[in-house]
């Protein structure tokens, strides 16, 4: 899962203005997306959250983008982010 941003919950009004955000914030483009759940997936092309450089480094940018973008339409970050260095998404975290 090193290509997928989800949405969950936002409102069906605000998907197409992200979807473009979404696009300027990641070069590579968008490779798909669909419904998920409750949720809206972009599947990335590339790896934005790939350990490796310069992967690395447009994946920070890619976030800082999308967190910029979406606070200038009026959305506010309030919760914490979780990293994980497994590419599961529901693994445990890994020991030292």
């Amino acid at each position: 899962m090193t290509d997928r941003v989800r949405l969950i919950q936002f409102p069906a009004a605000d998907i197409d203005r992200i979807s473009d955000l979404v696009r300027q914030a990641w070069p590579d483009g968008i490779q798909n997306t669909r419904v998920y759940n409750v949720a809206y997936e972009f599947k990335l092309k590339g790896m934005p959250w790939s350990h490796s450089l310069p992967g690395h480094m447009k994946g920070r940018n890619f976030v800082r983008k999308l967190l910029q973008g979406l606070y200038e339409m009026g959305w506010v970050h309030e919760s914490a982010v979780t990293f994980s260095s497994k590419s599961t998404e529901k693994g445990e975290p890994s020991p030292p």
